[in-house]
């Protein structure tokens, strides 16, 4: 069971009570146990770990949906845990509690904050709420088969995580695949708009992913619309042509 720590009796996860004072509650240490076994067979360097981290409890911060808080939350207890366990650093799981009462009390204010019809519409539009074989939400059914491809290939990989080498400007890719300990694949989806802000942004996106030398894999709408076998096909070949090149 989890090691003894939180005084009130309570699952900091789940909030329900246990008769000891453990962290979790049974279901949620074998969550939280999974979820670990999942983070660790990605190898992700320390660093991406704390970026994913943080890119959870940001998420956690937007939505007000239940289950994708708790995954999120989830998430978070495993990257704190696993990080004590592959670099001794227990920084994360300190704050672990007081991250947890900052999201709950986010939530609680959400709720009770008046809002119009039109405003929750629209902020329900910029939250992902498409779900993958994987868990993750998503924004759009294009992203969902591009990570459900991804998943069915085999390939541990984050989605929507910041990406650390660019230091310029805030970037975030579509996904990360890890690779080695410190390098990985980033994966890019473009969609079809004549907007020329977003023709910009895509541009300075891929000039900076150059500049640092990152393994960036485009793909373009037309190729994520094409059936699964197709799409599977041509992220195989792409994939394995980064790793090699990784490898060398």
């Amino acid at each position: 069971m989890a090691e003894k720590q939180n005084d009130k009796h309570t699952c900091i996860l789940c909030g329900k009570k246990i008769r000891s004072n453990y962290t979790y509650c049974k279901d949620c240490y074998y969550n939280v146990q999974e979820r670990i076994l999942e983070l660790d067979g990605q190898n992700q360097s320390p660093i991406k770990l704390r970026d994913y981290y943080y890119n959870a409890k940001d998420y956690a911060l937007r939505t007000n949906n239940e289950n994708k808080v708790y995954y999120q939350k989830l998430t978070m207890s495993a990257i704190a845990n696993l990080l004590v366990e592959v670099s001794d650093d227990d920084d994360l799981k300190c704050r672990l509690e007081k991250d947890f009462k900052t999201i709950d009390k986010s939530i609680v204010e959400k709720q009770q904050r008046p809002q119009t019809k039109e405003k929750i519409n629209i902020e329900t539009k910029e939250q992902p709420n498409k779900r993958t074989q994987d868990g993750h939400y998503v924004m759009s059914d294009l992203e969902v088969r591009v990570d459900d491809a991804i998943y069915s290939l085999g390939y541990a990989h984050a989605y929507d995580i910041k990406v650390a080498e660019i230091t310029e400007r805030a970037v975030q890719c579509d996904w990360y695949i890890p690779v080695t300990f410190t390098d990985g694949i980033y994966i890019e989806l473009w969609g079809v708009n004549n907007d020329s802000k977003y023709e910009r942004n895509k541009e300075e996106k891929i000039e900076l992913y150059q500049k640092h030398k990152l393994h960036l894999i485009q793909i373009e709408y037309d190729e994520a619309k094409n059936d699964t076998s197709r799409l599977m096909s041509m992220l195989k070949a792409r994939i394995k042509e980064e790793i090699n090149e990784i490898k060398k």
